[in-house]
């Protein structure tokens, strides 16, 4: 596995771990402040960045990125660079 690939796996699991250990404090809210969201964003490589942004847009509604939108955007993009990697 690739270095950005690595990372970008332990980052899936920190994210994931830190959205369980919340939950059970009971302050998932926390998780969705704009600070939060932007230091987890900014430890993406810029490509995913990109395609974060792409698929995550202000909605008519309002609607803003949440934590957890960003911890399943973590997750996809590492299957499909393992799924990339067995082919």
């Amino acid at each position: 596995m690739k270095p950005h690939q690595e990372s970008l796996r332990k980052l899936a699991t920190d994210l994931t771990n830190c959205q369980i250990v919340m939950k059970a404090w009971g302050f998932l809210f926390l998780l969705d402040s704009p600070q939060t969201l932007e230091s987890v964003f900014k430890r993406l490589p810029f490509h995913f960045q990109k395609l974060f942004c792409n698929k995550v847009e202000i909605n008519t509604d309002g609607h803003l990125a949440t934590f957890e939108e960003l911890t399943c955007f973590v997750k996809q993009a590492v299957q499909r660079s393992n799924t990339f990697l067995a082919k």
